[in-house]
């Protein structure tokens, strides 16, 4: 192509760009509003010159060359791009950067906005005059992100470009003559120079206006690396001086347990010398526990044997009461035999004076008859002799049934006599059941003896136990106060549960007793009411009492021992707060220490090992919490055990009330044996002396005197019987 070929198609260029340009105007002012208030939001601190450079400036530039700049159309994006920070842009910057462009690089501001930098140098095309012909040249799209040695390395290529025109366009000019069209040429190049001269001006100022803009901020960061050293060490010298603290408390910390450590072996001596006594206390409590089982089964054997009495007792009520049926009975045939007797006793005199006068009778009978027979003989009449044979005959006839009645007296007094016998012989009998009863509530009275005797030596075991239990209370209590330490603490709740565990069990001991008392307590209303208020019965009540009083002194004991198992859970809820604070203090400590230097790995290495004692301790926390649940189910057995105590004690007013139910029927047995006496008496067969004895006897026992009466009667009636005899 020839040249001129070559500067039309610059012509239609331009021409094309002018056209444009009236479409862009839109375009740039829309551009200047938003680097307006991209300057006024990211760039406070840009000098007001730079804001107050009109965007005219940069148009005319564009306008005014036309044959350097060709551009195909309007931008692409209408968003402008946003403008770099001003400080990564000052210190990118340096004065020595700026000089003129035949010298060295001229760089666009970075703190335009790059919408206007791609206005200024169009980013579609460029034309170059290179080697006296103009060629269009595609650069790619300006970014902001591009740095400013590529914008440096643009303005260059562009800046020896043009010289380079230049001098072709001069050599070129002395060979060959120069036209109109390269006189407008070196015309607009040297209007493209004197602008870029120009711009160059401009940006020496902007040069120098962002010199003094980076010593002020230079000062200002001088003052402000001063001020935050002040702050720095304003703020590391309380850091220091808590270092100091917090190394002293290290030292106290460690001190502290060094002293810990001494404490809990003496402690641990001391538990190991307690836990020695608990076990000698265990084996005193097995002992006790033997001598217990051995008292349960002394108790067993005794109330086997009052069984055996109560079944011997009722055999007996039973055996009396068919007896007294029997003597009744016998009683009753008694009297209608002795209205019998009196019977043929009335008709027995009665024959006797009978024969008596019979007798004398046949004896002046006899006499008659001698006399008779002698006149007979003297006078010798047939028929006189005839009368006397029938006299003879009459006398014969009353001699045989005299004989008769002679053996029917002799039969009646056989038959009195085997009656008198059978009647002794059973009087005989009930005498010897009644020795044999005598004799068996004599064995009886000396087992209720000896029971008492033994009952007398468990009371004394049990005020023996009594007193071991509370020296070894007095043991407990003498303790030293173990609040302080843990360890100490979880081996005496430990002991206290053990202990607490044995008191339960003498406690349900005590209780066995009490219910085993109450049992004998029963035993003696009954003996009681065979003995009617003995000496000895008081006795054995007084002793009741005592062991009721040791009872009630346990449960004062187990009352106290629960306080004094609250007072030491409080104790060691006031610990587990104490824990709870040394806690939140040692992660204050630790956050601290995160932020110090590494001469706090020193302590954070303490702080581990605190802490593995704190998880310890955690699992110390966790066993006195189950310590915990077992005292509240040893509670719950208290109140079970307190139920039965009220159990036990409806028993017991129901025992008084059938006391007082025996007492009632004591009191008709007695209204019973004094009608007795009174029917005695009108019978008339008991003398006063045996009464006075059967007395003695009904006060002696209750169901025994009536028997006794019956047999005195029975003795007094027989020998009566047969007197006439």
């Amino acid at each position: 192509m020839n040249k001129s070929e070559k500067l039309l198609a610059a012509r239609r260029k331009l021409k094309e760009f002018q056209q444009h340009k009236l479409n862009n105007n839109h375009y740039n002012q829309e551009g200047s509003q938003l680097q307006q208030e991209n300057t006024q939001v990211n760039l406070p601190a840009v000098p007001p010159a730079i804001q107050d450079h009109p965007m005219e400036d940069l148009n005319e530039s564009q306008t005014s060359h036309p044959k350097n700049i060709s551009h195909t159309g309007p931008p692409t994006s209408q968003s402008p791009s946003p403008a770099p920070e001003p400080s990564s842009n000052l210190r990118n910057e340096s004065p020595s950067q700026f000089v003129p462009p035949q010298i060295s690089e001229s760089p666009i501001p970075s703190n335009l906005n790059p919408q206007d930098h791609e206005e200024s140098d169009p980013p579609s095309n460029t034309p170059i005059l290179q080697n006296g012909s103009l060629q269009l040249e595609l650069n790619p799209k300006y970014s902001p992100e591009d740095s400013p040695s590529l914008q440096k390395q643009h303005l260059l290529q562009m800046a020896s470009q043009v010289a380079d025109a230049l001098v072709d366009a001069e050599n070129e000019g002395s060979s060959m003559p120069i036209s109109s069209d390269l006189e407008y040429q070196t015309q607009f190049l040297t209007t493209c120079l004197d602008e870029q001269k120009r711009l160059v001006n401009q940006l020496h100022i902007q040069v120098s206006q962002y010199s003094s803009r980076v010593s002020e901020l230079e000062a200002l960061l001088s003052t402000k690396e001063a001020e935050y050293e002040s702050k720095l060490l304003r703020e590391l010298n309380p850091l220091k001086e808590q270092l100091k603290v917090h190394a002293q408390t290290t030292g106290i910390l460690v001190a502290e347990k060094a002293e810990l450590s001494s404490a809990i072996s003496q402690y641990q001596s001391i538990s190991q010398q307690k836990s020695t006594e608990v076990e000698d206390l265990c084996l005193k409590l097995k002992a006790s526990n033997s001598k217990n089982a051995e008292l349960e089964r002394e108790l067993s054997h005794l109330k086997n044997a009052t069984e055996e009495m109560r079944k011997n007792y009722h055999q007996l009520q039973s055996d009396y009461s068919h007896l007294d049926k029997k003597f009744s009975e016998l009683k009753k045939d008694k009297e209608e035999q002795q209205l019998e007797t009196a019977e043929l006793r009335q008709d027995l005199n009665l024959k006797n004076t009978e024969l008596s006068n019979l007798h004398r009778e046949l004896n002046d009978k006899k006499n008659l008859l001698s006399l008779s027979e002698l006149k007979i003989q003297q006078l010798g009449n047939p028929q006189e002799m005839q009368t006397l044979e029938g006299h003879h005959q009459v006398q014969s006839i009353l001699e045989q049934q005299l004989s008769q009645l002679r053996e029917t007296l002799k039969s009646v007094n056989a038959e009195k006599e085997e009656t008198s016998k059978y009647y002794e012989n059973y009087v005989k009998q009930l005498d010897s059941r009644y020795e044999t009863v005598v004799q068996e509530l004599e064995t009886a009275k000396t087992r209720i003896g000896d029971y008492e005797q033994r009952e007398e030596s468990f009371v004394q075991r049990l005020s023996v136990m009594e007193q071991q239990y509370q020296r070894e209370k007095q043991r407990v209590e003498t303790l030293l106060p173990l609040e302080a330490h843990e360890e100490k603490i979880s081996h005496l709740t430990k002991s206290m549960d053990a202990l607490v565990v044995e008191h339960e069990g003498l406690q349900s001991t005590i209780r066995e007793r009490e219910a085993e008392i109450e049992a004998m307590k029963e035993e003696l209303h009954h003996l009681r009411e065979l003995k009617e208020q003995n000496v000895e019965s008081l006795k054995l009540v007084t002793a009741l009492e005592s062991e009721q009083l040791g009872a009630s002194r346990a449960v004062s004991q187990n009352q106290e021992l629960k306080a004094q198992l609250n007072e030491m859970h409080d104790a060691f809820v006031m610990l587990s707060n104490s824990k709870l604070d040394l806690t939140e203090q040692l992660q204050g400590e630790r956050t601290i220490g995160r932020k110090l230097n590494a001469e706090l790995n020193k302590i954070e290495d303490e702080r581990d090992e605190l802490k593995e004692e704190l998880k310890r301790k955690d699992a110390v926390i966790e066993e006195l919490e189950r310590d915990k649940l077992q005292t509240a189910q040893v509670t719950d057995q208290m109140q079970h055990y307190q139920v039965q105590y009220n159990y036990n004690r409806t028993l017991q007013q129901e025992l008084q009330r059938t006391m007082n139910a025996m007492e009632l029927l004591k009191k008709e047995n007695q209204t019973l044996i004094a009608k007795l006496h009174a029917l005695g008496r009108d019978s008339g067969d008991v003398d006063e002396g045996i009464a006075e004895e059967v007395g003695e006897e009904v006060e002696a026992s209750v169901e025994v005197p009536i028997e006794k009466k019956e047999f005195r009667g029975a003795d007094l009636g027989g020998p009566r019987g047969g007197d006439p005899l």
